[in-house]
């Protein structure tokens, strides 16, 4: 057997179990052949096997400097035996990721972006983990994530809801074309980054669902109807044409090159324009509501986080009138591969990915106030701190 084989043939066995992990955990297949561990073993089976068989340090590998390792991985065979080694622990980490869950009672819409992380990235999926472990209570049987938190997000609002995970779904699927498709684009995959753009929106639509139940007696159903509807023309035009692009094997951003990629690039522009006044005036309605019946850091934390987003965006619009939106050094090799930003030098899309965030964490960080013990100053902080930061950055 060829390492072209054998690399092939752990590589489908492990996206099999991916696939069984993610979309179909409690079906008899997925519980003997995955959720039992068996698909790992088979793995790490095989990585014995080529460790045997297979496996050689040559004259000059070995693991006690950096040169012996680049050395040590010049041989076909042990880049294969490294890539089955790899297969078999980031499945075995996804398989205990989602067993913890059902002992917790972690709601699986929570779990299934944290095994997507694990699938693509290893140990940022179990980072992202104990990161919603560290949110719960001291119990761990995340009261925030349960059933009937997924069934108050319906409640609501149940078009946004839906529209979420329709996207979550999505960047799964990009994310495995990832793997499968071995176009790259700017040193990355090229369907990275409508993977993360994906998540992204899925994260920001699911925010908005949650703030919009907050609001249900104080939005005239006249524009509570509008603004679903523009929200997901946004999600389809944006995320649309930038599936697009990707297929196409081009940006979707800064793509002066043709004249179709100057009217995308053109149209995404007017819609982000559009969009940042529909939501400032969310925003207005927001801070003139009188809320009775949550707290007073909660409502804080969400105001704080329309100002970051909305200064965010309108920060943006400078960064989209650059030609780029990398500063400084730039040597077309120095890119980050998950977030694509320039190592050589600076890029204005780290100011502009913190803001964005904040629009999550802020609100989240005051839905928990009363649990952590924050105060109204600790919140007030943040956001200053977040406002410098974003304005110093440009």
């Amino acid at each position: 057997m060829t390492q072209e084989f054998i690399f092939s043939a752990a590589n489908n066995l492990a996206l099999l179990s991916w696939i069984l992990l993610i979309f179909f955990p409690t079906t008899r297949i997925a519980k003997g052949f995955v959720r039992s561990f068996f698909s790992p073993v088979l793995l790490s089976l095989l990585y014995l096997l080529l460790l045997n068989l297979k496996f050689s340090f040559g004259t000059d590998g070995g693991f006690q400097t950096l040169g012996q390792v680049i050395s040590l991985f010049e041989n076909p065979w042990n880049i294969t035996t490294g890539w089955v080694h790899y297969l078999a622990f980031d499945l075995f980490i996804g398989v205990w990721i989602r067993n913890q869950a059902y002992i917790h009672k972690i709601n699986g819409l929570f779990v299934a972006p944290v095994l997507v992380l694990t699938f693509m990235f290893g140990p940022v999926g179990l980072l992202g983990f104990y990161l919603v472990r560290l949110l719960a209570p001291e119990s761990f049987q995340l009261e925030i994530f349960t059933r009937s938190t997924v069934q108050e997000f319906f409640n609501r609002n149940k078009p946004l809801t839906q529209l979420a995970i329709a996207l979550f779904i999505f960047s799964v699927l990009t994310g495995f074309l990832c793997f499968l498709d071995p176009r790259i684009l700017d040193d990355a995959p090229v369907w990275l980054k409508p993977t993360k753009f994906f998540i992204s929106f899925s994260i920001y639509t699911f925010t908005l669902a949650w703030i919009l139940g907050d609001l249900k007696n104080h939005l005239k159903p006249q524009f509570l109807g509008r603004f679903v509807k523009w929200h997901i023309l946004v999600a389809i035009v944006e995320l649309g044409l930038l599936t697009l692009q990707a297929a196409r094997g081009v940006r979707s951003h800064y793509n002066n090159f043709s004249t179709l990629d100057i009217l995308i690039y053109s149209i995404m522009g007017v819609f982000v324009f559009i969009n940042f006044f529909v939501v400032a005036r969310l925003a207005m309605i927001w801070l003139k509501s009188k809320l009775k019946n949550i707290s007073h850091e909660y409502h804080l934390s969400v105001s704080w986080g329309f100002f970051i987003f909305l200064l965010t965006n309108a920060l943006a619009f400078y960064m989209s009138a650059q030609p780029w939106s990398r500063v400084g050094n730039y040597d077309g090799q120095g890119l980050s591969y998950l977030t694509g930003w320039n190592q050589a030098g600076g890029d204005l899309r780290i100011s502009h990915f913190i803001g964005l965030h904040a629009f999550q964490l802020l609100p989240l960080l005051g839905f928990r106030a009363a649990d952590l013990k924050i105060r109204s100053g600790t919140i007030h902080s943040v956001g200053i701190i977040l406002t410098l930061f974003l304005i110093g950055s440009f």
